[in-house]
């Protein structure tokens, strides 16, 4: 199963938001995934190499630095419209499907 990380900077509010979009967004288009909730230094660390995928918003993707997963970056974690438009073909890759 595809692994994401949902990051935010205290991996609280905005990742939390997310994980449940990416959760409504990949349940329409029939995927799923196992998403995870970290904070960035978390995410910086051993986390993002347990992970296929890091989502997390266009302030914080060059914080992230190079993490060796791709890093989706989302401009607004409301619109499902960008979401789907960005996460589905990535899943889809990642997942086979």
């Amino acid at each position: 199963m595809t692994k994401i990380l949902a990051v935010c900077g205290m991996g609280l509010g905005s990742s939390l938001v997310m994980r449940m979009q990416m959760e409504k967004v990949l349940k329409e288009a029939g995927l799923s995934a196992e998403i995870e909730v970290v904070d960035i230094s978390s995410a910086r660390g051993a986390g993002s190499t347990q992970a296929d995928l890091v989502v997390t918003s266009e302030e914080l993707q060059t914080q992230l630095g190079d993490l060796r997963v791709p890093i989706l970056a989302i401009r607004n974690l409301l619109d499902l419209n960008e979401l789907r438009e960005k996460l589905i073909p990535i899943v889809q890759s990642l997942s086979g499907k």
